[in-house]
């Protein structure tokens, strides 16, 4: 029994919250890299790219209709502010939020941080709460992040008449 309860300790650490694989760096090349473009992944039914200036529709038969939204230089400045100050340079390769409720279907975000070599992707679940714990901090930033980017995107009106995706959920 002694020899076992160490095993089962060790087993049990490591197979806890498996998906929440968040990692920072806090070393000065990673910091310091320069943003090149923000895509954003609604699921499977739009897309929306600041570099590009589009928001896409998606549709099942992998067809797609392209909107340009016109950011303007202020709005850009906001969305870039807002990287900077909540430090989501930080972040590093790919980071999945899941909480463990039951909703189904399940819809996620994502949100792709590009640099010139390299890109973070982060994945938010977006019908549950966010994790509580150690992984709390860095999911209230990035929700605050695409709650920041969302304002500027409701406001352009060339989304207000814009087609809805024909992607179901069962």
């Amino acid at each position: 029994m002694k020899q076992i309860l160490p095993i089962l300790i060790i087993f049990m650490s490591c197979t806890s919250n498996h998906r929440q694989t968040e990692k920072i760096d806090q070393s000065p090349e990673v910091v310091n890299r320069p943003l090149e473009n923000v895509v954003i992944f609604y699921d499977h039914t739009t897309s929306v790219d600041l570099q590009k200036d589009l928001y896409t529709v998606h549709f099942m038969d992998s067809s797609k209709v392209d909107y340009k939204l016109n950011f303007n230089a202020a709005e850009k400045n906001i969305i870039m502010q807002s990287f900077e100050d909540l430090k989501l340079n930080r972040l590093r390769d790919s980071i999945f939020f899941e909480d463990q409720c039951v909703i189904v279907p399940k819809m996620y975000t994502t949100i792709r941080f590009v640099y010139k070599n390299d890109y973070t992707s982060i994945t938010l679940d977006e019908n549950c709460k966010l994790p509580a714990g150690k992984h709390e901090g860095e999911a209230r930033k990035i929700q605050k992040f695409l709650g920041l980017f969302d304002s500027i995107i409701t406001t352009k009106s060339q989304l207000k008449n814009a087609v809805r995706s024909d992607f179901r959920y069962m």
